[in-house]
């Protein structure tokens, strides 16, 4: 039954289609074509946009504002129905029949503000935005949407609208323009100089600035920053620096800057970012994009600091740098040892290695040790191990062949050392040997052919009439135990007086009871005039200067470098351990005092000095600022207190610690200051603060 229904009801609607159609000309004519064209639509399938645009953080797609802008929606219109579109004599009421922007109050004028055009193929309507009303709603101010209605010519309406959600708001873009450099503290940074395009140009009000809504300099290989606008220009902020704080590059620390530097970096859209990355160290990349309000980005720029050339190597032997001694092949610098010895080779440009060969001199030829290629790996130092001669008063010729650079280096230069090995003459002097201060005295004395190493074996003890021992020449007076093997001065003079061409080095040893009475110098135990001292694992106990330095006095244009040990108990007026003189003429040096390892100055017991021996730093005339005690870098202090700092004057900006290298700031606590006499019994107590620096407490 239901059946029949469905046939029925069928043959009456081809019935009356058939009546209706019958009365129609063209369907009489052309019946399948006549019902195409009416069953037809005209569908938006894609849309294209004749600008480069994103999309922003809600969504919406975000078109430039500075020229036209085209949109071309494509159409699926097998018939290729002809589309109403606005014309210029079209009303407004009949235009937003067409095409509207739901998310304007205004809507705005076609031809002034928009044209829509149908293609003449019929595939694709065009609406171009024109670039005064894209700019009147910059920064995505207004929702600048079309809605359009699909209307044939013929009266027929079509069932797809087309939508879109667009705003108008320009990218950001940035560009490259050059480095500088910036100081923070004691170092320096370089800082990469960009410029942000287009920022300044007009807008209608209230919007002023077309990337006034510039938000973020995003930052890959460093610390982002956030963009803050001044009156005129960008501020300076978190690591965006003001133009004053960017100074150009010297010679060496990368490329040569352009006549047009100045201008480049006082551009008041100038970013100025400081890098993290220290002037001639390695090179590191970054990748910068400017980012606004909305989340638009500029296209990313990848730039690297300079590629600089690593710092020469330089050869050190007991912490000296014997580069320029070791740098002439006709005269090797000599070395006395009685076992093999290390020297050093180091590059100053942090991150850098040094790889280079090691060559033994064998019948006037030069010729490669074994396998030696010298090679630092990530640090920007390495050890060299040169072998001894067996037999005494034999000699091995090296040539040490260096080269710097590295991973983000240019290599540096080359350079050759040259470097004489010599099996040490040996003198032993014991505390039984007859006239055994003497005896010392004289070998040290010696101006040549005299031995390169005294051992001391015992206590040898001044006696009645013994005068110091005056060091003229490089020597290594040492024991093997320094509580057992001692030079007893036993308040007959002070030990050793050590000339500008003097080389002392002293190890396991204990130097007491020395005494100078000249008022016009000090050092109880040891005065350096001028040339090196070098203790390891000594004590210099219980001496007395008339003058300064009750331990060690040392004076302008000398080092002292102590690595273990202790000075303690000595007496004198000024630095009862050891006095640092500061320059007087340009012509001078300050007094050089270098702590490592085990070194103390002092008896200390539970943080607090015993024996008042502090370490005095003399006044540098030139600068009125007072001399510093240098830790070194390759031996850091060891013990929680080395040492009780007297400067010859206290101010917050005096600077008495530094650690060239290294940071000074995780030692600093390790030394104490003696507190300021202010007069009537009041003081005022300053310790080490951070940098070195005196600070109040």
């Amino acid at each position: 039954m239901k059946k029949i229904l469905r046939i029925l009801i069928i043959s009456a609607v081809l019935l009356t289609t058939a009546i209706v159609f019958t009365s129609c000309k063209q369907f009489l004519e052309d019946p399948e074509e006549f019902l195409g064209y009416w069953s037809s639509e005209v569908v938006p399938i894609d849309f294209s946009i004749d600008k480069p645009y994103q999309m922003s953080n809600d969504g919406a797609l975000c078109i430039p504002s500075a020229t036209d802008v085209i949109l071309t929606i494509k159409l699926r219109n097998p018939r290729k129905f002809s589309l109403v579109t606005p014309t210029p004599t079209s009303s407004a009421a009949d235009v937003q029949k067409i095409i509207n922007f739901p998310g304007l109050l205004t809507q705005p004028t076609y031809g002034t503000h928009y044209t829509l055009e149908q293609t003449p193929d019929k595939t694709a309507l065009k609406l171009t935005y024109k670039p005064g009303f894209l700019k009147d709603h910059e920064w995505g101010m207004g929702n600048i949407s079309p809605e359009i209605t699909l209307t044939s010519t013929d009266g027929r309406p079509f069932n797809k609208k087309f939508s879109l959600n667009l705003r108008a708001d320009t990218a950001p873009s940035l560009e490259y323009k050059g480095v500088g450099k910036t100081q923070v503290g004691t170092k320096w940074y370089y800082v990469l100089i960009f410029q942000a395009k287009n920022v300044d140009d007009p807008l209608p009000p209230p919007l002023d600035h077309l990337h006034g809504d510039i938000k973020k300099l995003s930052v890959t290989g460093g610390d982002s920053a956030d963009i803050v606008f001044g009156s005129t220009g960008f501020a300076a902020s978190g690591r965006l620096l003001a133009s004053a704080e960017v100074v150009q590059l010297a010679s060496g620390e990368g490329p040569e800057a352009p006549l047009n530097w100045s201008s480049l970096n006082d551009n008041s859209w100038a970013l100025r970012y400081r890098t993290d990355t220290e002037v001639k160290t390695a090179r590191k990349n970054y990748t910068f994009t400017l980012i606004d309000e909305a989340g638009l980005k500029s296209s990313d720029i990848h730039v690297s600091t300079p590629a600089t050339k690593a710092e020469d190597a330089k050869l050190y032997y007991n912490s000296k740098d014997i580069s320029t001694q070791a740098g002439n092949p006709s005269s090797p610098y000599l070395i006395s040892t009685e076992l093999s010895i290390t020297v050093e080779a180091k590059t100053e440009t942090t991150g850098a290695s040094i790889a280079g060969k090691l060559f033994r001199k064998t019948s006037g030829d030069w010729n490669e040790v074994g396998d030696t290629n010298i090679n630092s790996g990530t640090s920007n130092k390495v050890d060299i191990r040169l072998e001894a001669p067996s037999s005494t008063s034999s000699e091995i010729e090296y040539k040490i062949s260096l080269t710097t650079g590295g991973d983000g280096f240019a290599d540096g230069t080359a350079k050759e050392f040259y470097v004489k090995v010599r099996k040490g003459t040996v003198l032993e002097i014991k505390s039984s040997d007859s006239g055994a201060w003497n005896k010392l005295k004289t070998e040290v004395e010696t101006p040549s052919g005299g031995a390169d190493i005294i051992k001391i074996t015992g206590i040898i003890k001044a006696n009645n009439g013994d005068t110091k021992i005056d060091v003229k020449r490089a020597i290594k007076i040492m024991g093997s135990d320094k509580n057992t093997d001692i030079l007893n001065a036993d308040n007959e003079t002070f030990i050793f007086d050590i000339f500008s061409s003097g080389e002392l080095t002293l190890e396991k040893l204990t130097l007491q009871k020395g005494k100078n009475t000249d008022s016009s110098r000090g050092g109880g135990g040891i005065y350096c005039a001028g040339g090196e001292l070098i203790t390891d694992d000594v004590i210099i106990q219980n001496c007395t200067a008339t003058n300064n330095g009750g331990g060690v006095y040392v004076d302008v244009n000398s080092t002292f470098k102590m690595y273990g040990g202790t000075i303690k108990n000595n007496m004198s007026t000024l630095g009862k351990g050891v006095y640092v003189a500061g320059a007087s003429f340009p012509s001078m040096s300050d007094g050089e005092f270098i702590m490592g390892g085990e070194a103390c100055v002092g008896e200390w017991e539970n943080g607090t000095l015993q024996d008042g021996n502090d370490v005095y730093l003399g006044r540098n005339d030139l600068s009125s600022y007072p001399v510093k005690i240098q830790i070194d870098n390759d031996k850091p202090i060891a013990k929680p207190k080395v040492a009780c700092i007297t400067p010859y004057s206290y101010d917050v900006n005096y600077t008495v610690l530094t650690m060239p290298g290294g940071s000074v700031n995780d030692y600093t606590n390790r030394f104490t200051v003696t507190p300021e006499d202010l007069g009537s019994g009041d003081t005022q107590n300053w310790k080490v603060g951070k940098k070195g620096l005196l600070e109040k407490q």
